[in-house]
């Protein structure tokens, strides 16, 4: 066994001695058990992960946002397109659009319907 020299505050060392004492056991067979037992509760293999897929956009913050200026942008767009806008006013509403989209490409099903029907519908 390695012996390592720990800086403890003399309280924590006290208490630690005299829980020992208490408990029966060698200073020895403590600090065993004090280091088995923070392996087991830090041990990444007791660590749980959890992972989920997200529909509901609103969850994601991030998505939510992101999402929303979509939203915006395609209701601009079609605004637009309702009010006889000249040909070409449009490009830098659709340019931010794409950008966007290149950014965050994990759009929810229901936006990714909405951008492919605005831009079909300028066709």
């Amino acid at each position: 066994m390695s012996k390592y020299m720990i800086d403890l505050p003399e309280e924590i060392w006290g208490a630690f001695k005299v829980t020992c004492a208490i408990k029966g056991i060698k200073l020895k067979e403590g600090i065993r058990d004090a280091v088995i037992s923070f392996i087991e509760q830090n041990s990444i293999a007791n660590t749980e992960f959890k992972a989920e897929i997200i529909k509901d956009s609103s969850k994601n913050l991030m998505n939510f946002v992101v999402e929303s200026q979509v939203k915006d942008l395609l209701a601009k767009i079609m605004e637009g397109r309702q009010r006889k806008a000249p040909i070409g006013w449009d490009l830098k509403l659709k340019q931010q659009l794409f950008e966007i989209v290149k950014k965050y490409p994990y759009l929810s099903e229901e936006t990714s319907r909405e951008i492919k029907t605005v831009l079909q519908n300028l066709g």
